[in-house]
């Protein structure tokens, strides 16, 4: 190659440099950080979560004033919540794939969007049909892209505090719902059925902002000492990198007019793939997957059911259906925050994964025991067991991913997951009307 005044690079086609200057302000640790901005993504984790999850727990609320608008049979309205819910888990392989092609914040940011809109055109819903698009699968959409990658973002940037973090964060589903039940029958009462929607576009929409705070890694890459600090996305290196030669020509009034040769990485974007069921070559992992399908959809059916059999024993009528929920959803949350610093416990990190199995058989057994009670004491301590059970391993599923797969691929694992507690959700309480 002739030297002259400019420089040349020789590529192949349908590659792309993927270089940033030193001037760009990224974080450019290849570890991870275990804090620092992470506490931040935490921060907008938990938010996500509790918006996202309170709207969904509202769904007995809205499903009230579904049927009084619009006239329909109880059966027919009550799959508008359960098909958000089942679509916001049963996307996550696609919403796991998306978000590593566009990143996890550039996702959440959309989905906010997305959501948003769904709970304008649902106020706005002239029959049951539209708000069945609106609502259930618009919003399951939007609900999904922001859930899915929420929870991942936690991965990339916590690895020692990983749990603790996980069980934080998931305190955001319990607050959010004990939140929006207070919150959306007020806007109901203030507002009219469409003021109440608009509004709760409005909440959805601050996703946005939270996304906009999953500000993504980048790493630290340098090529040669003529190009110092220049950055690599590190999702090149994980997913489609190849490591091309580039033929430099520095120029004549250069310090060095020598010739040099350096490695770059390089990227096929046709390589990156949406979908990576190939995980499911690994019999743990699919294992792991089967045994939440089951365990979502005995608890699902638990807590619709539970109530109705409070009332059923005589216990404190209608009073006691409530508050055997209320026991059960204060115990979850106490127990999400004490897991947390229980699964990273130096003693424990090695053994989470029997440690969460044997949670798991400790929640089958207390289930076990409550067909049996007699008195509401006895309803509230099997209540207290099944909601500490319940929440010292729902909100650990990522950790125990990464210890049996690693971290480089929660990515694609956790919306695999999700959709198999998806099905879970859609089986659930259907099939237990047939027990």
């Amino acid at each position: 190659m002739a030297r002259g005044a400019g420089a040349s690079v020789l590529l192949t086609r349908r590659e792309a440099i993927l270089l940033e200057d030193d001037n760009v302000n990224r974080s450019v640790n290849k570890e991870v950080p275990d804090g620092g901005w992470g506490w931040i993504v935490l921060l907008s984790s938990f938010m996500i979560q509790f918006l996202v999850v309170g709207l969904d727990g509202a769904s007995g609320i809205l499903f009230l004033k579904f049927t009084d608008r619009y006239k329909q049979s109880a059966a027919l309205t009550a799959w508008l919540g359960s098909l958000a819910t089942a679509l916001r888990l049963s996307l996550g392989p696609l919403a796991s794939g998306l978000s590593n092609r566009f990143t996890e914040r550039v996702l959440i940011m959309a989905s906010g969007v997305i959501l948003s809109l769904s709970m304008v055109l649902t106020g706005l819903s002239p029959n049951v049909i539209y708000v069945f698009m609106s609502f259930g699968i618009l919003g399951g959409i939007g609900r999904s892209f922001a859930f899915c990658p929420s929870i991942v973002m936690l991965g990339i940037y916590f690895e020692k505090k990983l749990g603790m973090v996980t069980g934080l964060s998931g305190t955001g589903c319990d607050v959010g719902r004990f939140a929006m039940s207070l919150l959306v029958p007020l806007l109901f009462r203030f507002f009219d059925f469409q003021g109440a929607f608009i509004v709760m576009g409005g909440i959805a929409l601050q996703i946005v902002v939270m996304g906009a705070l999953m500000r993504p890694l980048f790493v630290n890459h340098k090529t040669s000492e003529s190009n110092k600090g220049s950055r690599i996305r590190p999702e090149l290196k994980n997913k489609c990198c190849n490591v091309s030669s580039v033929a430099v020509t520095i120029p004549e009034n250069s310090i060095t007019i020598e010739e040099t040769k350096e490695e770059i990485y390089t990227c096929d974007e046709d390589k990156t793939p949406i979908f990576n069921f190939s995980l499911l070559k690994e019999m743990r992992f699919v294992g792991f997957c089967i045994t939440m399908l089951l365990t979502t959809l005995a608890e699902q059916s638990a807590f619709v059911f539970l109530p109705a059999f409070s009332e059923e024993i005589g216990v404190l009528g209608k009073i006691g259906s409530e508050y055997t929920l209320a026991i059960t959803s204060v115990f979850i949350t106490l127990a999400k925050i004490i897991a947390g610093f229980i699964y990273d416990c130096r003693l424990v990190r090695p053994y989470r994964v029997y440690f969460f199995n044997a949670l798991m058989f400790g929640q089958v057994t207390v289930s076990f025991v409550i067909p049996s009670v007699k008195t509401f004491t006895q309803l509230a301590i099997a209540c207290a067991l099944y909601g500490m059970f319940s929440g010292l391993y729902t909100a650990q599923k990522s950790v125990v991913i990464v210890d049996i797969l690693g971290r480089d691929k929660l990515k694609y694992s956790y919306g695999i997951l999700m959709m198999f507690q998806g099905i879970g959700v859609l089986l659930g309480p259907p099939s237990f009307w047939y027990v």
